[in-house]
């Protein structure tokens, strides 16, 4: 997966595994239980799907990540191959902060 940009967060998440701990692992430490991602448009063609999504997110001390995101999946065989992520980089700063340097560098 990769988060696209020029922000703390832009990087590619090389496998399931970092996918799930390094981004969605780190993400849960950061926003309460109950989060939800709702897709709102689907376009699909070829070997691509492209999502818009609204996040509905609240982070544990309070504050509201009501993120918009495009989502663009790249399957083969039946199965997600690569994701790129497009979303509001400055409002995952100021809501999340900067993804820490540390876990970047794993």
């Amino acid at each position: 997966m990769r988060v696209t940009g020029q922000y703390s967060w832009s990087r590619t998440f090389r496998g399931k595994q970092a996918f799930l701990r390094d981004l969605h692992g780190y993400l849960a430490t950061l926003v309460a239980e109950g989060r939800r991602t709702i897709p709102l448009r689907f376009i699909a063609g070829d070997d691509h799907v492209v999502v818009e999504a609204r996040g509905e997110m609240r982070t544990r001390w309070g504050l509201p990540y009501n993120n918009e995101y495009c989502l663009i999946y790249r399957l083969k065989d039946g199965k997600i191959v690569e994701i790129r992520e497009y979303c509001d980089s400055a409002l995952t700063e100021a809501v999340l902060g900067k993804y820490p340097v540390a876990r970047a560098q794993n």
